[in-house]
This record gives C-alpha cells, structure tokens and sequence, in this order.
C-alpha cells in the first residue's frame, strides 16, 4: 500500500519482517501470502529471496525517517488486519514495533482504526468487482 515511500534497502528489510510477522500467530493464511504477493509486485523484490527478520533494534533502525516508520507500522496493521483480525501475538509485535519508534499509544491506536476501516472498503469494493450486474 504504501511501500512505494520507502528506499530500496528499506523495501527488503520491510519484506523480511513482514514475512516474520506472519509467522507470528502460527498460521499462514491466505490472505497474507496474497499479501506477500502484493508487496512483491509493488516492490519487484521477490519475498523468496529475502530472510525473515525479527523485529530487533538493528532491523528497525533502518526505518530512520517518522514516515518510513509509520509506513512499517501501517503496513504491518494491514498484515494483521488481512484476515479479519489482530492476534494477541501480532498486537503485541506492533506495539513493540510502534513504541521502538516513539509511536504513541493513541497515534497507534488511530492508524489501526484507519487500517481497519480500509481493510473493510477493500473487501467491499471486491464484492462489487465479483459481481455480475
């Protein structure tokens, strides 16, 4: 969605973690491998070729800008959003994520409710686009 406002090196660290996280709750959905898929073709780096990363100080420091920062996060919240809700796992890697960069609790809270809003107009806009007439 919006990994397009991070640099490449940016890009491929986001990707790792990314493919960490969905690993978190132990079960990889559907909807998170399409994702994946979706970050590959709005990258062009292909997930296979990059490591999972846990979310460690080093990996985050990466993120060096509040814009990347909110783009790991907001990204990270689609992941977890994907199939139609946050596991306490997941939560708990966000808020890390979040507080590491100095993300409020209330600033996390509004992005998620963002998140979770678009999450649902996307999959009201794909009924629309299955429908027939």
């Amino acid at each position: 969605m919006f990994l397009y406002r991070l640099t490449p090196s940016q890009q491929q660290t986001f990707i790792g973690l990314a493919k960490k996280f969905i690993e978190v709750d132990a079960i990889v959905e559907v909807v998170e491998a399409e994702a994946l898929q979706r970050m590959e073709a709005e990258t062009g780096i292909s997930a296979a070729s990059v490591e999972a990363l846990p979310p460690t100080a080093e990996h985050l420091a990466v993120f060096d800008t509040p814009v990347s920062r909110n783009v790991v996060v907001l990204e990270l919240l689609g992941l977890a959003y994907g199939d139609g809700e946050i596991h306490p796992r997941e939560n708990a890697v966000i808020t890390e994520v979040a507080t590491s960069f100095g993300i409020s609790e209330g600033k996390l809270y509004e992005m998620a409710d963002w998140v979770a809003r678009q999450v649902a107009l996307t999959r009201e806009a794909q009924r629309f686009l299955q429908e027939d007439g």
